[in-house]
């Protein structure tokens, strides 16, 4: 966490108001004159700070973390007035890009695309996606920022993944674009004045940045030294040597070729906590800040359970409370390196409220999060698959033709030797192998069978193909070489059948594609929503058609769904 003293404002000074805080930045502590009380804190920054020196400091870590696979927030707490949203940059007239006066977000945006731009120059297989989304809190009720309606959003989770339904997602191909959302997102943000702000923000704000880095090419590609899945404690580290330079600590090499990595940047502008005597609000303001008051209380619930160790892990955390903890879930104790901008006034007519903010603070510096990083090794899952299933058609190969398992000629230069050579390699296998050549059996099945129903559509012959069908199944419990029963054993078994349904799905491509030819017909839109898979063509030189097997099919490229972590 980080403790920012924002200056008297023109309504203190008016009043005479007398500064309670000092900031002692190299002890990294916030002292109360007056009184015996020290809060310390990761980052301190006095009422001097800029804030190029707030994002430098504190911001521009996480950005990297992000870049790297890592999810990271940013969330902004304090009370009304305190400078939240001006930190934040989140206020229409601060979404300005290179302005001094620019908060997090402006400059978070320009330093994301600068990096991205880097990587993708000096590296032509580099691609990345960036989708932004941006929605308030008013009055326990979300509101879509980017897409405004009258339609209700609701909170959904998915295999523990909590996300809000029918959230418009931002496409984001540059810095202007991004600057285009949050200004578009700040003025549909609800707001109002009162005597302490005369444009207070009315509601809780988050914008959502969804980043997917990506290198094109095949797997046994040479580039990058990836680590596939890394896990760090969330306990923030210093980083005074930055200057606000992003992406030159190796985060370029963490992908190899055919590998795909997904990240997430919340960054939150917290509606300020209040209270109505020194606001004054009545009506509809008193209303809305109750609505804040008892959302930052469900908030601070949750942060006072999981900066304890005694009751984390043995006290319900009450997420549910308020749409606020329930979006923040994953932020909070979750899969995510999280900052907390806590901004103070040092007047001593906000006493009460900067006590309650340092205090509250404190207790989110005790919560540690254990990181994943969000990398999908899919690609290098499916090409060391290739690899031994290529070994194998290898191996039993030259075993039928007698020439041993590596290639060399046997003792026996007999078909029959190297048949019992073929099923000793085979009775070794582990049924971790042969789990997999089951699995490409299934796959080349389905294949099969959408090849086949394409036919049928073309032809009108569903009866006729359906026989067939049935016929056609068989085939891989037939014997096709007599001589081959000798005892291969599972895999010879498993690989007659790869070859046999290789070579019916080719034959049913030739026939889709003359029967589309003759006809006229356009299969594309009936393949829209069918997986295809591209396989080698089967090897007709082999004496036997158990002797090769299909290599694995190459998958589609992964995409990490977007979720509130």
């Amino acid at each position: 966490s980080v403790l920012l003293g924002s200056p008297l404002v023109a309504r203190e000074e008016a009043e005479g108001c007398q500064e309670r805080l000092d900031a002692l930045k190299e002890e990294k502590q916030i002292t109360v004159r007056d009184t015996s009380k020290r809060f310390a804190f990761d980052y301190v920054l006095g009422t001097n700070s800029s804030q190029s020196e707030v994002y430098s400091s504190c911001v521009v870590p996480l950005l990297q973390s992000a870049l790297k696979g890592y999810n990271s927030t940013v969330l902004a707490y304090g009370q009304t007035g305190s400078g939240k949203t001006f930190t934040m940059g989140s206020e229409v007239k601060d979404c300005v890009e290179g302005h001094p006066s620019a908060g997090v977000l402006p400059r978070l945006a320009s330093d994301l695309f600068k990096s991205l731009n880097s990587k993708a120059k000096s590296n032509k297989a580099f691609k990345y996606r960036v989708q932004a989304s941006y929605l308030e809190i008013y009055r326990e009720r979300i509101n879509d920022l980017l897409k405004p309606s009258d339609d209700k959003l609701a909170i959904r989770e998915d295999s523990g993944r909590v996300y809000v339904a029918g959230l418009h997602q931002q496409p984001i191909e540059s810095v202007k674009e991004l600057v285009d959302c949050l200004q578009k997102g700040a003025l549909s943000r609800s707001t109002g004045a009162t005597k302490m702000n005369s444009r207070s923000s009315r509601s809780h704000a988050i914008f959502t940045l969804q980043l997917k880095q990506w290198v094109e090419g095949s797997s046994d590609g040479e580039e990058g030294q990836g680590h596939y899945s890394h896990e760090k404690e969330n306990k923030p580290k210093e980083n005074n040597d930055t200057n606000g330079k992003v992406g030159q600590d190796g985060d370029e090499n963490i992908l190899k070729a055919g590998m795909s990595m997904c990240s997430q940047l919340f960054l939150v502008d917290l509606a300020g906590s209040e209270r109505a005597k020194k606001t004054g609000a009545s009506g509809a303001r008193l209303k809305e800040g109750i609505k804040i008051n008892a959302g930052l209380l469900a908030l601070g619930n949750v942060i006072s359970i999981l900066g304890d160790t005694k009751r984390r892990g043995n006290v319900h955390i009450p997420y549910r409370d308020s749409k606020l903890t329930r979006l923040l879930q994953h932020a909070l104790g979750g899969n995510s390196q999280t900052l907390m901008i806590a901004c103070v006034s040092p007047a001593d007519s906000s006493f009460d409220e900067t006590i309650n903010t340092l205090r509250y603070a404190s207790r989110a510096r005790n919560i540690q999060n254990t990181l994943t990083q969000n990398v999908d090794n899919e690609a290098e899952e499916v090409a060391s698959l290739k690899r031994e299933v290529q070994s194998l058609r290898r191996a039993l190969s030259d075993a039928l033709s007698g020439r041993g398992m590596y290639g060399m000629e046997s003792s026996s230069s007999s078909k029959s030797g190297g048949l019992l050579a073929a099923a000793s390699y085979v009775s070794n296998m582990d049924k971790a192998a042969e789990q997999k050549l089951r699995q490409q059996i299934t796959k080349l099945t389905i294949e099969r069978d959408q090849w086949r129903h394409h036919a049928e559509k073309a032809t009108g012959c569903s009866s006729s193909s359906s026989n067939d069908g049935k016929k056609e199944e068989e085939v891989g419990n037939d014997d096709e070489g007599g001589d081959f029963k000798i005892g291969v054993g599972v895999v010879a078994e498993q690989a007659a059948k790869i070859s046999t349904l290789e070579q019916e799905n080719e034959k049913l491509r030739h026939q889709v594609e003359l029967l589309v030819t003759n006809a006229g017909l356009d299969i594309e839109a009936e393949q829209q929503g069918v997986t295809s898979w591209d396989f080698e063509t089967a090897n007709d030189d082999q004496p036997d058609e158990a002797s090769s097997t299909s290599s694995s099919p190459q998958a589609p490229d992964a995409t990490t769904t977007a979720a509130a972590t």
